[in-house]
């Protein structure tokens, strides 16, 4: 697996031609197996897309709902089989997609994952993800910012996020009402937190300029 990307590499044309097909349907049969070929192969794929580009588009639906099997349901009420903590592969992978062909190919998709993707919690490897995210699909930023806003809220503050005026007894939207963390909350946590907080690029978001101003707002950092 790890040859793969190098030999597309090589050679786009070539490669896409006569062994795409065999190749991702080689990395979609190791992605049943529950060992450590499964992760190389989520990231083989992601390499992949990124030296094919475009030539990877007809895999694309099977590839996302094999991520998407991965991650939380979008409505957490639904009866749905529990899903275990995705591997860091599932971000790396959705991070080199979106490097690959997100603005051309996957932004609707991407855009439709995006709340299963941050119901997962805190980690490098989210941050690392919705990053990327942000950057090669603009349109995307607007959404990361704020849903990330909302899970730091929860890290630092022991809160839910709400829209800056907004009154206390107004509801708050489901996406905004996930679990609150434990009292106890690892210092590793925080401590990503506020790395977090340090290092994306939140300018442009209303909770973000909203602090920055001054203004004293429940709920915003």
């Amino acid at each position: 697996m790890g040859i793969l990307p190098r030999l597309a590499a090589c050679d786009r044309t070539r490669f896409s031609e006569r062994y795409l097909s065999s190749a991702l349907s080689y990395l979609m049969t190791c992605l049943q197996r529950k060992d450590k070929d499964r992760q190389l192969a989520l990231v083989t794929i992601g390499y992949l897309a990124v030296f094919i580009e475009g030539d990877i588009a007809q895999y694309l639906p099977k590839i996302i709902d094999f991520i998407r099997s991965n991650l939380p349901p979008k409505d957490p009420s639904a009866k749905k089989r529990s899903v275990a903590a995705p591997d860091a592969a599932v971000f790396v992978c959705i991070s080199l997609l979106g490097r690959a062909v997100g603005r051309s190919h996957l932004k609707h998709e991407l855009k439709d994952l995006l709340e299963s993707i941050l119901a997962v919690g805190l980690s490098p490897a989210l941050t690392t993800c919705l990053r990327e995210l942000a950057t090669r699909i603009p349109s995307l930023k607007k959404d990361i910012a704020e849903g990330l806003l909302r899970m730091l809220s929860l890290v630092l503050m022991h809160q839910p996020l709400r829209h800056p005026g907004m009154p206390k007894h107004i509801a708050l939207t489901p996406m905004a009402l996930q679990p609150l963390p434990p009292a106890g909350e690892d210092v590793s946590s925080i401590v990503l937190a506020l790395r977090t907080l340090g290092n994306f690029d939140f300018q442009g978001n209303i909770f973000y300029n909203s602090r920055k101003s001054g203004k004293c707002v429940t709920g915003t950092f």
